[in-house]
């Protein structure tokens, strides 16, 4: 962002420079050559911008759909206590899956639980 600045403030001095004397000296001046050149580094940042900015959205698109995990071969026996999921309020919901959970005389808690209820269940 701080190039496309730089650039453009570029041009714009270029451009209120051709409107002084020529007694300037030729250093002060972008001859149309280098303007061509701002320019077109300007577009190609530009493009480059507009890249980042379709990558960022994209992910932030994803960070919206439900997450989870998923919870294999879990074996709860005598008086264990086991929560598989999340504490609290999850936006947009979680999905997990669930395969081989094995309870024998434990607790189990599948899915969301909220603190207070987590917090008597421990």
């Amino acid at each position: 962002m701080q190039g496309l600045q730089i650039g453009m403030q570029a041009i714009l001095d270029a451009s209120s420079v051709t409107e002084e004397p020529d007694d300037a000296g030729p250093q002060s001046r972008l001859t149309k050559t280098q303007q061509s050149e701002v320019l077109q580094a300007i577009e190609r940042q530009t493009v480059a911008l507009s890249h980042c900015y379709r990558a960022c959205m994209a992910a932030f698109k994803e960070t919206t759909k439900a997450t989870g995990h998923e919870y294999k071969f879990v074996k709860a026996s005598k008086e264990a206590r086991l929560l598989m999921g999340d504490l609290g309020s999850v936006a947009g919901g979680a999905l997990h899956k669930y395969s081989n959970i094995e309870v024998d005389g434990g607790h189990v808690v599948a899915g969301n639980m909220e603190g207070q209820f987590a917090k008597d269940f421990f």
